[in-house]
């Protein structure tokens, strides 16, 4: 398993770094999921719905004392890493390996090792992303990779396509367990 020290100091185990990161900056920097008045008190229980690496879990078990979390991922590989993550915090935690859905049932699962948590049931929309990397080139693409900027607009769309298809490469993760 690959370690890796996010920018707070906490070491986890990951898949993949553009994942790690991004994930960690929506949850620690950016406190994406305690907005528009959602607050965590002691003792509440908490559900990971495809908790990924455990991100999230880590984050939220800081908040308040005595949680309950139930985490559930489906992909082995991730769940794999959401337990190694997770084995350290104190808090009263079930791991699930399997997905949760509306209707009992299995589905396959497209897992994207590159970029883990963009894995999901339903390919990703290539024209869409490209569209979107190349709308917001400077943003998306530059940051990254400053050298992107010499890259002359008419080649832009071509270039992002080549980049996504190459990240994008998915293993089919068959027959995943969905529960209601």
């Amino acid at each position: 398993m690959k370690k890796l020290t996010l920018p707070n100091g906490l070491e986890i185990f990951y898949i993949d770094k553009l994942t790690a990161l991004w994930v960690y900056n929506e949850i620690f920097v950016d406190n994406i999921y305690l907005r528009n008045g959602i607050e965590v008190n002691p003792e509440d229980i908490i559900f990971d719905v495809g908790a990924n690496i455990g991100l999230f879990s880590l984050f939220i078990a800081e908040k308040a004392p005595g949680l309950k979390i139930y985490t559930f991922e489906p992909i082995k590989l991730l769940y794999e890493m959401l337990v190694a993550n997770l084995s350290r915090i104190s808090c009263d935690i079930k791991n699930f390996n399997i997905g949760l859905s509306d209707k009992p049932g299995t589905t396959n699962i497209i897992f994207y090792p590159k970029v883990s948590g963009d894995s999901a049931i339903i390919p990703f929309d290539m024209e869409f992303k490209v569209s979107k990397y190349v709308e917001h080139y400077k943003e998306a693409v530059c940051k990254e990779f400053p050298i992107a900027r010499i890259i002359p607009l008419f080649l832009r769309k071509y270039v992002v396509r080549a980049y996504l298809k190459k990240l994008y490469e998915g293993e089919d993760q068959a027959n995943y367990h969905g529960s209601a």
